[in-house]
């Protein structure tokens, strides 16, 4: 949680740009580009559980459950990427920042290592759902 805290910064102020470049033409559909017009400047997602969660001024456990962030231990972690990739359909790569905010180096290296070590090898695994099928 001290990491996420961290890095939840770089949230709270990369989508802070001028108007006219919010919505650049041909970057977004135009039935999206009306719904962040509509949305007067609250940037945010829709979590499963259908609580709006707003990127930048969310709490890092709402964060969490609309699977902007991953936080916790090893085993909480493997459980909220599954939980995401499950949600979403499915993934063919899955492109994580371990490096925002305020985190120094170290810790940035940290838990890129023990992502790749203690939560990659799991998430890799096939579920018993899907080997049964």
């Amino acid at each position: 949680m001290r990491r996420a805290e961290q890095m939840v910064g770089y949230l709270r102020t990369s989508g802070r740009v001028a108007e006219p470049f919010t919505t650049p033409p041909g970057y977004f559909s135009l039935a999206d580009a009306t719904k962040m017009v509509k949305a007067r400047g609250k940037r945010g997602i829709t979590a499963r559980d259908g609580k709006f969660v707003d990127t930048h001024h969310g709490a890092i456990e709402d964060l969490v459950k609309a699977g902007i962030m991953f936080v916790g231990t090893p085993d909480e972690v493997t459980s909220q990427i599954t939980d995401f990739v499950e949600s979403v359909g499915g993934l063919g790569h899955l492109l994580l920042m371990g490096h925002a905010g305020h985190l120094s180096h170290a810790d940035a290296m940290d838990q890129i290592t023990l992502l790749a070590k203690e939560v990659l090898p799991r998430v890799q695994r096939p579920s018993a759902s899907k080997r049964a099928a």
